[in-house]
């Protein structure tokens, strides 16, 4: 599984094929949201919770030659997070999170409309989270973390132009080699009078991981420059 989406291209690239479904000078853009919203209420406890969030990705991007594209892809996320039986109440924020990353795609058309790609991209990411723990109702402490990272992506699947206009994409294999990130933690106990206390943190990962067995849809609008 590990060299899935590397073999498959190397096949394919073996075989004379002149197709060309996306030619130099056609730009793209294609997004996707993902929302939650949940509510919990205890009428006998009087306990009540509220959770709301979403995701946003954006890609945007240029081909510079036939079966070829470059581009940025951008990342935002929020999730509020309100607890109203806990004394004190932790913070209404959860977590919210910025990112960018610099992509490359490559195309293999397999007949008039479909093709499999790969797509390698470099990242950088900056996300805060809140944390807490409780206990009989009381909240014990509070912890807030920022953290940014930086990473490399590969990640593999199929694109369908079913129109002249619009592609369907499905992502179906995804392959990290390398993640570093840098992490500063404040930390609150609300049983003592100990100051809030901080932490620094560096962690890098330099062993590949490999995720396969679920397929990401989304679709993209293709346009001309004039």
């Amino acid at each position: 599984m590990k060299h899935l989406a590397v073999t498959l291209l190397l096949a394919l690239s073996s075989v004379s094929l002149t197709l060309a479904q996306f030619t130099t000078g056609q730009s793209f853009v294609s997004g996707a949201i993902d929302l939650t919203a949940t509510s919990f209420k205890a009428n006998q406890q009087n306990e009540s919770s509220d959770y709301y969030g979403y995701n946003v990705f954006t890609s945007l991007g240029t081909f510079t030659k036939e079966n070829r594209a470059v581009g940025w892809g951008f990342q935002h996320s929020l999730v509020i997070n309100r607890i109203s039986y806990l004394d004190p109440q932790p913070r209404l924020l959860r977590n919210i999170g910025f990112g960018a990353d610099r992509f490359v795609e490559f195309y293999q058309p397999l007949i008039s409309q479909l093709s499999v790609y790969l797509r390698p991209s470099v990242g950088l990411f900056y996300s805060l989270q809140n944390q807490y723990n409780a206990q009989n109702l009381r909240l014990i402490d509070q912890q807030q973390r920022h953290a940014l990272s930086l990473g490399a992506n590969l990640s593999a699947g199929l694109a369908w132009r079913f129109a002249p206009k619009w592609a369907l994409y499905g992502s179906f294999a995804f392959f990290d080699p390398i993640s570093i990130s840098g992490e500063l933690t404040s930390t609150k106990d609300y049983r003592s009078q100990i100051p809030d206390s901080r932490s620094r943190s560096f962690t890098y990962r330099l062993s590949p991981t490999l995720s396969s067995g679920s397929v990401n849809l989304g679709f993209r609008y293709i346009y001309d420059k004039k």
